[in-house]
């Protein structure tokens, strides 16, 4: 039988003795409550019912001393029914937190899962955009370097074709001028005889081409511009750099810049070779003593 039946049944059965002692039949009474200690010798809830009977008596005595054994013994179970209702609510706390903690650590594990997961695809989006990048990097200096080749390549062949250009114009320039030094050394050597028809028309030609040439500005203008495209400028920094010179003194330069040499020069500004020599010179050494940054290109024409 469980707790609680034993509980009923003895209850009971006390009850009923009670009735029996309140009826006079004490003999009867006595006897149920001794069966029951018999059947439930540790069951002191018949103490109590004994306390009851004990008091009617009037044996005041004997029923404290029941009354306060069946107390003990009802003490003692609200004892034992705490302590099982504290180890059941300490099993249920440790048993709640061991779930919260699994639970806790099973976030802990998705969170760390959830990261790394993250970390791992920044990580490979990095490496995916540093590597197109790079390729794309790559595709562009190949492209400007393929650029940088094609203009020098460009470069290289205008001038190539500039340079052929201006060395066949400057041979074909000192070509003009020597063929005009050597008529001009002819006449003043006089080997062109003056009552020779053939040789009067060239005299005529010849101080027609000098007159034409030394006279006329457009002439000088067009004769500098020759010398500044084929020379880088010679002409233009010249008088940049030497702003207070005569017109004589720049013509002298411009012939000398030219190639021309000088015989040819003294015909085509009528100045004797002695003057023409002694200017040269002192030009060399004006230029010489400057401190123009093209020093030394204009002396090379004035040697």
């Amino acid at each position: 039988m469980s707790e609680a039946g034993t509980l009923y049944s003895v209850n009971n059965w006390a009850a009923y003795a009670l009735c029996l002692f309140r009826e006079g039949d004490f003999w009867q009474s006595n006897s149920i409550l001794d069966q029951l200690e018999q059947l439930y010798p540790d069951n002191k809830r018949i103490d109590y019912w004994r306390s009851i009977i004990a008091q009617e008596s009037g044996d005041h005595n004997t029923a404290y001393s029941l009354y306060r054994s069946s107390m003990e013994y009802q003490d003692s179970l609200l004892r034992i029914q705490l302590e099982h209702s504290t180890m059941l609510a300490q099993k249920s706390y440790f048993e709640n937190r061991a779930i919260a903690g699994e639970q806790s650590a099973k976030k802990r594990a998705d969170m760390l899962w959830i990261s790394s997961f993250l970390f791992t695809l920044l990580v490979f989006l990095s490496l995916v955009y540093f590597r197109y990048r790079t390729r794309r990097a790559q595709h562009e200096q190949a492209r400007l370097q393929q650029t940088i080749d094609t203009i020098s390549h460009i470069v290289d062949n205008l001038t190539f074709e500039k340079n052929a250009l201006q060395q066949q114009y400057n041979a074909l320039f000192h070509d003009y001028y020597n063929t005009l030094g050597k008529i001009c050394a002819d006449y003043e050597e006089g080997k062109l005889d003056k009552a020779n028809a053939s040789d009067r028309a060239i005299l005529r030609r010849l101080d027609r081409i000098i007159s034409d040439f030394t006279g006329n500005t457009n002439n000088r203008q067009e004769f500098e511009n020759i010398l500044n495209r084929h020379l880088n400028n010679i002409m233009a920094d010249f008088k940049r750099d030497f702003p207070k010179m005569k017109q004589q003194r720049y013509t002298l330069a411009g012939y000398l810049f030219a190639g021309i040499d000088m015989p040819t020069i003294s015909v085509l500004m009528g100045i004797d070779m002695d003057v023409l020599y002694s200017r040269k010179y002192r030009m060399k050494n004006e230029i010489a003593s400057s401190a123009v940054l093209n020093k030394n290109t204009y002396l090379r024409f004035f040697r």
